[in-house]
């Protein structure tokens, strides 16, 4: 299916990035899978691609812990906080909420890229 859309090389040449910023620095590929671990999206999928891109044991480890961590605190923050109208408010809007700061965030961080390699 990938190969009919197209995708198989774009995605080798992604893997490919990925692999050179992971061996220049391995902590810059802790700070996206810390960014990572706020999305929505299923942390399975990082998982599996920092395997394949090959992300060292420590530096995944230690996003895994602040990203996925800080998620879940803020959540029982919100809810501390908040009480049962903040509960039932979050399991109401968090999808959509998830997704629009990924965008935010997707947005904020094309814009430092372009600014990085424009200037």
């Amino acid at each position: 299916m990938l190969e009919a859309l197209g995708w198989i090389d774009k995605i080798d040449a992604q893997v490919a990035h990925l692999r050179e910023i992971s061996a220049q620095s391995p902590w810059k590929a802790f700070w996206l899978l810390v960014l990572a671990g706020f999305t929505p999206i299923p942390l399975k999928i990082f998982t599996w691609a920092s395997g394949v891109v090959g992300v060292p044991m420590l530096p995944f480890l230690a996003s895994m812990f602040v990203g996925r961590g800080k998620r879940v605190y803020l959540i029982a923050i919100a809810i501390r906080l908040g009480g049962e109208r903040a509960e039932r408010a979050l399991h109401r809007y968090i999808e959509p909420v998830g997704w629009g700061a990924s965008a935010v965030l997707f947005v904020a961080v094309s814009y430092l890229v372009y600014q990085a390699v424009s200037g």
